[in-house]
């Protein structure tokens, strides 16, 4: 990770163009019952969520927003705009499996942490691979990532194995070129 990048902790939030045009995608289907619980395991400021649990409010959805963020600097923020914030590791959080209705992942773009010379995995992976257990069936997710990431195999069958419906949307002109992002959403299949 260049050195400006590790300092935010890979922190780069989803441009405000972008995060208008996912809400337009999402709808709470007639038939839902209950709280739309939504998750977002690297919440950052908590921009992203809060601006979806609005918009399905709108709907006249009851929405639950629940975030985790690692940063000293920007898990109060979060805490502000979210519902529910823990201030740690998504690693170290034990969450209910299959209870969310949406999961929301910007995760770092950069490679795991670990010893020089063993192989090391991206971050945008492990987020997808540690946390669609969380997704109920029929549950969202929101994947905003490069998407040099879709040329990696081991992406594509998770992705292919466990969501329905799979679309990749890229980013409007001027924020794809600027960061070279794609938007998949995906229906979590039946367990």
């Amino acid at each position: 990770m260049r050195i400006a990048a590790a300092e935010k902790l890979g922190y780069y939030p989803t441009p405000a163009h972008t995060l208008s045009l996912i809400t337009q995608a999402l709808t709470i289907p007639a038939h839902a019952t209950g709280p739309v619980r939504l998750l977002d395991p690297c919440a950052g400021q908590g921009e992203a969520l809060a601006h979806i649990a609005l918009h399905l409010r709108q709907q006249h959805a009851n929405v639950l927003s629940y975030g985790i963020e690692l940063a000293d600097s920007r898990a109060p923020i979060a805490a502000q705009a979210l519902d529910h914030l823990l201030h740690a590791d998504y690693r170290d959080v034990n969450l209910s499996q299959y209870g969310w209705s949406l999961l929301y992942l910007n995760p770092p773009y950069d490679f795991e942490a670990g010893n020089a010379g063993t192989a090391k995995n991206r971050q945008e992976y492990t987020f997808l691979r540690d946390t669609l257990i969380r997704l109920q069936d029929g549950g969202v997710l929101v994947y905003v990532v490069p998407i040099g990431l879709l040329e990696q195999e081991k992406v594509c069958r998770v992705l292919a194995a466990n969501f329905d419906r799979l679309s990749v949307w890229r980013l409007p002109d001027d924020e794809f070129d600027q960061f070279d992002q794609i938007v998949l959403f995906g229906i979590a299949r039946d367990k």
